[in-house]
């Protein structure tokens, strides 16, 4: 089973990054999340931001604190989507959003701390 989105493509942005993934029907964490209907859980989809913030915004990021999140639609496999992530002004602050080409999934920011 994976444990990662399929990385499709990563494009640079001014602000940012985008990253095209697309959530896989074996990923492990949908096993249990929930039975007949699976979906992503939110906290996985903080996880990814903070671990992809880390890999391509701010070195060296292993934590997040001080969530603000809106879960606005539940994250079905087989889905292929884009996350946003953007560290505004170059702050202690990295944004994130989920979304294709006619929902947003979920957004918010994250607090940075450093390892």
């Amino acid at each position: 089973m994976k444990r990662e989105p399929e990385l499709r493509e990563v494009r640079r942005l001014d602000d940012g990054v985008e990253l095209s993934l697309h959530i896989p029907s074996d990923l492990a964490y949908l096993e249990g999340h929930f039975p007949d209907h699976p979906v992503v859980a939110g906290v996985v989809l903080l996880d990814w931001a903070i671990r992809y913030g880390g890999e391509y915004l701010v070195p060296g990021l292993a934590v997040g604190r001080n969530f603000q999140v809106k879960f606005r639609k539940v994250l079905r496999p087989e889905t292929t989507l884009s996350l946003f992530l953007r560290r505004p002004g170059g702050g202690a602050r990295l944004t994130f959003e989920y979304r294709n080409d006619t929902d947003v999934f979920s957004s918010g920011s994250i607090a940075l701390g450093a390892s």
